[in-house]
């Protein structure tokens, strides 16, 4: 709950990130003097920009990598795959060495197929409070979006250009919880992108799509 779920929720609603998949594949692992191969279920798959694996692997944080502003969304066929493994601190399998080598071989692996890999332990990546803030905008995706409020995004990013405040814009959008919930599922949606690397409040940041 608070490992693959917690980053499943974290990808839904980040801009950044154009597909997820959770325990994408079954990776057969063939080893030389072992009767039966290796058997390895990733944890989850992601379609992402170069900026966002590159952060990552430069020691980010998810949730801040996750979270931050984007100013344009890259195209699902134009992403890179990374797969994530991730560890929680109470996982039986830490002090596995076989699951040590299976790790290891599938990095090799995704490495020859140019699929990026990275092991993430969740206490070093993200908080119950950040992922709270993700879970906050994952609730209301399902929201519905006519023509009308697809033009009033238009219309006020003609006038008052791309970048504007959450506040503002959910006051466009119709106010309280009803102007809230459009602005999220904007965001899920990828028409938007809100600042998530902070709490959310009336003057966080948001970059309208093009």
């Amino acid at each position: 709950m608070g490992g693959e779920l917690a980053v499943l929720q974290m990808a839904e609603v980040s801009t950044r990130v154009a597909s997820l998949l959770a325990q994408p594949h079954r990776l057969e692992i063939n080893v030389r003097h072992q009767p039966e191969p290796l058997i390895y279920f990733p944890d989850v798959e992601l379609g992402v920009d170069k900026a966002f694996v590159t952060e990552l692997k430069n020691g980010c944080r998810l949730s801040a990598v996750a979270g931050k502003l984007a100013s344009d969304t890259v195209h699902s066929s134009r992403c890179l795959r990374l797969v994530l493994e991730v560890k929680m601190p109470d996982d039986p399998r830490l002090n596995d060495s076989d699951y040590e080598q299976k790790i290891r071989l599938a990095g090799k692996i995704y490495s020859k197929l140019g699929i990026h890999f990275m092991v993430i332990e969740a206490s070093n990546h993200f908080s119950k409070q950040e992922v709270a803030r993700f879970r906050q905008i994952s609730l209301d995706r399902h929201t519905g979006l006519d023509f009308r409020d697809f033009d009033l995004l238009r219309q006020f990013s003609r006038l008052f250009g791309r970048e504007c405040s959450y506040g503002d814009l959910v006051e466009t959008l119709g106010g309280g919880p009803s102007g809230r919930a459009k602005v999220a599922a904007f965001q899920v949606r990828r028409y938007l992108s809100i600042d998530l690397e902070r709490e959310i409040s009336d003057a966080t940041r948001i970059v309208i799509g093009r």
